[in-house]
């Protein structure tokens, strides 16, 4: 999947004398822009990138400064110039929290289903919780209802989500041993089968695990407790492990029950 979003400074509605890490925060000055940067790039990755996902949260000011409506605006010249460039391309839309009912609610009122192929949106850890747990499948339902109710029943992918863990390695790290019991390696090496078997029984299609390794954010990939399945030298943690047994494991089947 392919996830495009940030407005360079020229194309940026953003003040002149905005700092570089807000301006590309701002919609661009001319959708058409986005438009033609969408159509390049869908043209010259067909075949080894097919989905493309239009922005990143768009409900968080550090991503998109402008309303959702203006939100459906982008996605609908982006959408037009990827399948413009790539007929077989699938266009995926949305990338929000879970729990944003409100931007969610107005972006889908403002004609979102109508330019997408599949809805994302982002779940982490506190989706599944024991809490969670039906609070998640209540509002996926919710939003399959809002689908049908237009007409226009819609996948729904996780494109982001991640379960975080202590280092492989945490008794190098003293200071955090009030956290090693809830984020212990080996709990979640558990935790994260528990969390994508729980997304595929309410309902959501595909699950994609953010992060991998995450290269050039030194701190984050550093950090004694992060969401990344390697550690800062690549090795495997063990949930990278377990996810990889899973996949092997579920592969092309369906949720039948609890």
């Amino acid at each position: 999947v392919g996830c495009v979003f940030r407005t360079p400074r020229w194309a940026s509605t953003a003040p002149a004398d905005a700092p570089d890490r807000v301006v590309f925060s701002y919609p661009p000055r001319d959708f058409a822009d986005f438009g033609d940067v969408m159509f390049q790039l869908a043209d010259h990755y067909r075949g080894a990138i097919d989905h493309w996902e239009l922005w990143n949260e768009p409900h968080v000011s550090a991503f998109w400064t402008g309303t959702a409506t203006q939100y459906v605006e982008l996605v609908a010249v982006g959408a037009d110039a990827v399948r413009r460039a790539n007929p077989q391309a699938t266009v995926i839309g949305g990338s929000l929290s879970l729990w944003d009912e409100v931007f969610m609610d107005e972006a889908v009122d403002a004609g979102l289903l109508e330019h997408i192929d599949v809805l994302s949106i982002h779940g982490y850890s506190d989706a599944f919780t024991p809490k969670g747990e039906s609070a998640m499948a209540t509002r996926v339902e919710a939003l399959r209802r809002k689908m049908r109710a237009r007409g226009l029943p819609r996948p729904i992918w996780i494109t982001e989500h991640s379960t975080h863990s202590m280092s492989f390695f945490e008794r190098y790290w003293p200071k955090f041993e009030s956290q090693r019991q809830s984020h212990h390696f080996r709990a979640m090496a558990a935790q994260v089968v528990r969390e994508h078997v729980m997304a595929v029984a309410s309902g959501v299609d595909k699950v994609f695990f953010y992060w991998f390794w995450h290269h050039g954010h030194d701190y984050f990939q550093r950090a004694p407790i992060n969401g990344s399945m390697t550690e800062p030298a690549g090795a495997p943690k063990p949930l990278a492990v377990a996810y990889a047994i899973l996949a092997w494991r579920i592969d092309g089947a369906r949720c039948v029950g609890e």
